[in-house]
């Protein structure tokens, strides 16, 4: 009540002092026309001269504010190469996530981690499957798979990209499987190589792979195992991992490019993230999904 009191007695007094202002300058103003009659022409245009100056002062302030403020907004609205982004692959994915959950020739898709999953500490938006072209299977039931998918949308800053993907079939240790190229803004590009054995391993887990098989490569680790290939055969589902980082992090990273290097080895990409070095770290996610 008594802050209420208090809000009502200071509106009262601002009234009454906004009542007093105006009435002071009303008074100057009849000051000031009553004394312009004794003025002479050049002091009128002096005093014309003035306040055409404050006016467009004025105008020279409000302009600069509205220009800060939008340069704000727009600083604002920058990714930061820090932010940890999920790249979007939905236009690009080859196998759609509703065609996996409904394919019945293939149940080992129904048992695995499709969606928003956190591997190693790293988020993914896991919507499907970019396959590239391999010789040990070259299609998709009726469509082939594409020997590369390019411009996959990025528009910003990238200090690590971080690729969660799989593999059919086995190439000798070493054999390079695809490459990763950014390409920048400034149509400049820098082209990375991921190899089986160092970053990529069948997706099947070997019934006698003992100890498990993982990356050998320091920037590429397993990322999931879980599941099983099929009610009759158990063999577990595995899903590598790399942190790519981008030789180049002061460039704006426009697009992406996946290219197949027609190995035996059928790679797949799940997702990918955009985020500072360093993220990805801890043990392997398992279980069944």
């Amino acid at each position: 009540m008594n802050f209420v009191g208090g809000a009502r007695r200071r509106k009262v007094s601002s009234l009454q002092g906004f009542t007093k202002t105006s009435s002071l300058v009303s008074q100057s103003e009849s000051g000031l026309t009553s004394s312009s009659a004794g003025f002479n022409n050049r002091s009128m245009k002096v005093l014309s001269s003035t306040l055409r100056r404050a006016k467009m002062s004025t105008r020279i302030v409000l302009a600069a504010m509205s220009l800060a403020f939008t340069v704000g907004l727009s600083r604002a609205a920058e990714v930061s190469p820090d932010s940890v982004q999920p790249i979007d692959l939905t236009a690009k994915y080859t196998t759609p996530r509703k065609f996996l959950t409904n394919e019945n020739s293939l149940p080992a898709w129904k048992t695995v981690a499709l969606g928003h999953q956190v591997f190693r500490g790293v988020p993914f938006q896991i919507e499907g499957l970019i396959h590239l072209w391999g010789e040990g299977r070259s299609t998709n039931h009726t469509s082939p798979f594409p020997e590369q998918v390019r411009d996959i949308a990025v528009g910003q800053q990238v200090q690590t990209l971080y690729v969660c993907h799989g593999s059919y079939f086995k190439s000798p240790g070493g054999t390079p499987v695809f490459r990763l190229v950014f390409r920048y803004q400034d149509g400049s590009s820098a082209t990375n190589t991921l190899c089986f054995g160092a970053d990529i391993l069948d997706w099947l887990v070997g019934s006698n792979e003992a100890p498990l098989k993982t990356p050998s490569a320091p920037n590429s680790m397993m990322a999931w195992i879980g599941g099983e290939f099929s009610p009759t055969q158990k063999n577990r589902i595995r899903f590598c991992m790399t942190a790519v980082d981008n030789p180049h992090p002061e460039r704006s990273v426009a697009t992406i490019d996946l290219v197949s290097c027609k190995s035996k080895t059928v790679p797949f990409i799940l997702a990918m993230t955009a985020g500072p070095a360093g993220l990805m770290k801890g043990s392997a996610s398992s279980g069944k999904h």
